[in-house]
Order: structure tokens, then sequence, then C-alpha cells
């Protein structure tokens, strides 16, 4: 048996004193914080392990434009306990704080405080007017937050800490995606993607998890009338709306499928299906397997609701297809739908690489085009898609029509925007993405390193997500963010092979609203040879800046222009060359290229563009240019 607690040895350095039973414990944190704040334990922490060995740690930066809450608490517990027990080990942990000020939370609160509702507000208000706003609320609540890291305890350098919207940080996340596309992983790619029509931008597949809701909504079984013929293909959707956008149904081609006689009716459908769509009384006629059906019918009658000429509309063949549920039948609709776009593209309904060949009757709103009619002729022009009004008269027009054999209630879990909570869309579109599919071995080899708490979650829950990832998509069509930093030619294309042999990249704006540069604070201008020129004071680097002030307003700025430049202007002194060019498109753009010596004696030459209010931003690398002239590059 062990010795009482009382009994315990006294250790040399801590001397022996009483324990309060009735201590408060508000009270004894608040002294031994005032005792922290007296020696400023967290620097000397720092100061003793001057040139050990570092363990970096940014913290994940939480969003200053809302209070803190007691979420923040308990996940900034988890972020004290690794520093302080990596501090104790001897390592050097400077803890760098930071501040997310960008991205859809900041601007949903401006929305709220504005009254704004959609996209088209915000341009009609002013996207600079709104992205100076966004700007000026993201530290609305910086104090709160300061005090309650102190207060918990929470030991984090705040006085330096990074910001989301400094340049600083633009250009690291800019540095990242250079390296990920110098490895070929970075692309553009016109996908279906998770969408939120309200704000009218792509989520990311780790976004979609966080906002699923068990929900109910109806859903249908159709019949298509075969052309050529008495049957009936029975087709079972969830997705009432996405039924405008047919172009095709797809069986399973070597799934067995049956025709069946219901009362005065002959229908098709996957065999497993036949008793748990139309029940005992059914009987089957003839049984032929999916790849027989296609052969024999080929196509139905559609479309399935007035957006076109009537015709006949195609049967496809595809193994993504089950008779687990459903009918063994899948409408397809590829603007809606991952599996549909592929099968649809493959079969020559669209061309894949074209995407305005692609049919897709739903405004990025998320609401119909004037395209999209009722059998009488009424317009579902500007309805949104997902009110569940429109849903009951699609149905009802559906009936109206002798299309509908009955509507069950269907019972599942469906993404909402985490951000508003707006159900998503799955929508094609065009998006950026970084292609994690290609790291799939290396990120669960990786994940295998680890060592999990609880440890079900390595082979379970996050274990699956990487065996399932998707390419992550990048791109967000909104207005307060980080500009991607991608070149694109004339001639429609984005890449690097076209800059690379140029030895440039171009730095663009696109739909600006209004022009804002900026320099260094201690530059002073200069007039000579009939230009402005600007000296920016620095140590060991050049800047030069190509201001142009142009007319029309266009897609991109066809064309970038850069003084020629040798080694020898790498001086303490650099100049800034003005110069304005005629006939080219967009309101204007400040390239800035920066150059810096290398120990090799090369020169690497980077071009950093100051912000257009209001518009995006893309800007890349000038690689090596050595002594060689830098021209103006067209695109």
């Amino acid at each position: 048996m062990g010795r009482p607690v009382s009994d315990r040895p006294r250790h040399p350095l801590i001397p022996r004193r009483e324990v309060d039973p009735r201590q408060e414990l508000p009270a004894l944190e608040l002294e031994v914080l005032e005792r922290w704040r007296e020696r400023d334990v967290f620097a000397e922490s720092l100061r003793l392990r001057e040139g050990a060995r570092q363990w970096v740690f940014y913290e994940g930066p939480p969003t200053a434009n809302g209070p803190p809450g007691s979420h923040h608490v308990l996940s900034r517990v988890f972020k004290d306990i690794y520093p302080r027990f990596q501090t104790m080990r001897g390592f050097r942990v400077e803890r760098k704080g930071g501040w997310d000020c960008h991205g859809l939370p900041v601007e949903i609160a401006v929305e709220k405080e504005l009254g704004i509702k959609s996209k088209a507000e915000i341009e009609e208000y002013g996207i600079g007017e709104f992205n100076e706003r966004c700007r000026a609320s993201v530290f609305t609540y910086l104090e709160e937050w300061n005090r309650l890291t102190e207060r918990i305890g929470f030991w984090l350098d705040l006085d330096d800490a990074y910001r989301t919207l400094d340049e600083s940080y633009i250009e690291s996340v800019w540095w990242a995606l250079a390296q990920i596309s110098e490895r070929g992983l970075l692309y553009e790619g016109h996908k279906v993607v998770p969408y939120c029509p309200r704000c009218e931008t792509t989520l990311s597949s780790h976004e979609v998890a966080l906002g699923y809701r068990d929900v109910v909504d109806p859903s249908v079984f159709l019949k298509l009338p075969l052309l050529g013929g008495e049957e009936k293909l029975l087709v079972w959707t969830t997705t009432p709306w996405t039924l405008p956008g047919n172009v095709a149904v797809a069986v399973a081609p070597r799934a067995i499928y049956a025709r069946v006689f219901v009362g005065n009716e002959m229908f098709v459908l996957a065999e497993d299906r036949v008793i748990p769509v139309l029940g005992e009384a059914s009987e089957i006629v003839e049984r032929f397997t999916g790849g027989e059906l296609h052969d024999r019918y080929g196509s139905y009658r559609g479309p399935i609701f007035n957006t076109g000429d009537a015709g006949g509309l195609p049967i496809l063949l595809d193994d993504f297809v089950t008779t687990d549920d459903g009918t063994g039948i899948v409408h397809l609709a590829p603007a809606f739908g991952e599996d549909d776009y592929r099968v649809a593209a493959a079969a020559g309904i669209f061309k894949g690489d074209e995407p305005r060949t692609l049919f897709n009757p739903v405004k990025p709103d998320g609401t119909y085009d004037q395209r999209v009619h009722s059998h009488a002729g009424r317009s579902y022009g500007g309805r949104f898609v997902k009110d569940p009004a429109l849903t009951r008269e699609l149905i009802e027009d559906l009936d109206a029509r002798g299309l509908l054999l009955r509507v069950e209630e269907y019972e599942h879990s469906y993404p909402h925007c985490w951000r508003c909570g707006t159900p998503l869309l799955y929508y094609a579109k065009p998006s950026w993405y970084i292609a994690t599919t290609k790291l799939r071995e290396e990120l669960l080899a990786a994940n295998e390193t680890v060592n999990w708490h609880p440890p079900h979650v390595k082979q379970g829950r996050f274990g699956d997500w990487l065996k399932n990832n998707v390419d992550w998509a990048l791109s967000r069509e909104r207005y307060w963010g980080t500009p991607l930093p991608v070149w694109r030619c004339g001639r429609g294309k984005a890449g690097d092979r076209d800059a690379r042999d140029a030895d440039v990249r171009c730095a663009t704006v696109d739909g600006g609203q209004r022009h804002l540069y900026r320099l260094s604070r201690n530059h002073q201008p200069i007039v000579r040879d009939g230009l402005e020129r600007h000296a920016v004071r620095g140590e060991d680097r050049v800047l030069e800046i190509a201001f142009l002030e142009v007319e029309a307003v266009v897609d991109l700025v066809p064309r970038v222009f850069v003084q020629p430049h040798r080694r020898e202007l790498r001086t303490k002194r650099p100049q800034c060359g003005k110069a304005r060019l005629d006939r080219l498109g967009g309101r204007g753009v400040v390239a800035c290229v920066e150059r810096r010596a290398r120990e090799d004696g090369r020169v690497d030459d980077r071009v950093k563009p100051a912000f257009e209010r209001g518009g995006r931003i893309r800007a890349g690398v000038l690689r090596d240019a050595g002594e060689r002239d830098v021209h103006a590059v067209e695109q």
C-alpha cells in the first residue's frame, strides 16, 4: 500500500504550503495570470531556449469578425497542450498566432449588415466598397479574442500574428500553388461540383461534410414511353428538380430487366425491383439483359419537361447503375450529376472539352432559366429549384400528363451550405483543382505513421476520407479572398508552357470596378525620358512598376508591359517605370517585377501585382531571367 499523500517527500524547488480546500479557482487563475505577466513567462521560455531546435507551431487562425465561443476554448486547449509539451522537452516553440480575414463568413456578416441577399446586389452596391466593408469588419471582436486568449492561459504570439489579408501571406499561398503547379497537380476542370446557389460558389469536399442534414424529400416514379412500342420505362428519382435537365436514361448492361404487365400498362424495369415497386400482382412477361434492352428499344420520348423540340432521347449503358433500390433505370441530367456527366459525355451527347454544349437549364443563382415550361406553357423561369412549392408544381405537371406512377417520401441526409444553410446543388461548372487523388497512396502511407486517439479514427472516418478523397476544388467565385495566381493566354488556355518559353508570366486583371495601386511609403516620383518613374528604396531587390492605363473593359488585359532591364539595374536604389499603353482591354493593373540576386550570380524575378479593387488578379513568376531582356508579352 502506498504512503499517504501527506507523507510524500518534499521537492527541493517547490516550497511546502497548505492547500486551502475552499480556494476560489477563478481567483487562483487570475493570480497565476498576473504572475505570468509580471515575469513575462512566455517570452522568458523563448529566451531560455535561444538557439535550441525549433518546433514550429502556426495556429489555424480563427476569424475575428465574430465573437469567440466555448468551442474555441476546447480547441485551444488541444492547441496549447502540444507546444507546452515540446517546450518542456527543450524545443524552442514560438507559437505564431494568426487571423483568418478572408472568406465567405466575413462576406455573409457584411451582407447582413447591408441587407444584401445575392451577388448581384453586391455588384450593384460596388465590389470595391463591399470589400472595404469586409476589411473594416474583420477585427471587430479582436479585443474579445485577445482577452479570451490570455484568460484561458493560451500562450500565443499575437503581437506579430500573421493575417490572411496581408500581401506577405497571399504571396506565401501563391508560392505554395506554384510548387503544386510545378509538380503537375494544379489544373482547371469542368466538373459537377457541390455548389451553393445562394453564395454562388463551389464548396470543397470537407466543407460539404460540415453541412449534412436529415431531410424528407418527395421521390417520384416516372413512366417514360418508349419510342415505337407500348412499353414504358419506370424511372425513379429523389431530385425532381433535375428532370428538366434530363437528356438520357441509363441501365446496367449485365443486370436482368423485365417487361411487366400491370393493369392495362406494360412497364420495363429491373427484375429485382418488380415486387418492391409494383407488388405481387404484377406479371413478368419477358426477361432480358440491360444490353438487350438497349439494343431493342434504343430511345424513349422526351424531353420530360417542355425545354425544347420533342423527339427521342437515348438509353445508355453503364455499370454505375445498380438494382439495389429504385427501378434499376436512372435518369441522366449531366449538368447535375457526376456519373450523369461522365456517361453523357462518353456517349457524345455533349462535348466534354466544350462546356457550352452541355444543356443546363438552371442559372448560377439556382433558378430555372426561361427555357423550362410546364406542359400548359407556363414558364418556370426565375423559380428556385429547391423551393418545395415548385417541386409540388413539377409533380402535378407530371401527373397531369400521365407520366407519374406514384410519389413517396424519402428520408435521407442532404448537404447544405455550412455558412448560410442553403441546400446545395450538384452543378457542372469550371473550377481549379489540386489533383489530390494522384497522392492517395502517399497520404494513406503518411496516415499509417500517425498515432491516433481514439485509434479507430485512423482506419475509420479519416482513413475512409483519404481512401475516397476527390480532387480539391480551389475556386471560390466571390470577392473577399486570395486571388488565384493563374496566367491565361488570349486563346483561352491557362498554363505554363507559353509563359515558360518566353521566360515570363503575365499579371492580368479581369472585371475590375476601380483602380487602386500601392507603392512603398518611402517612394519618390522622378520624371525622366518623358515617363514618371518611382525610386523605391530597398536593400537587395529591384521593383520595377509597369502602370497600365487602359480604356475598354474586356475579359483580360491582352498584354503586360514590362520595362526591359538588365543585371546592372540591381542596385540599392531600384527604379520603377510608368508608361501609358493604348488599345488595351481591362481598366488597369500594376505589375511589379521583384528582382533578387542569388548566390550563383543569377537573378530571380517575380511579378507582384498590386490589388485591383473589385477585380480578380492573376499573376505568376518570371523565372531566371538573368541578363536577358524581358519584353512585352503578347497573350
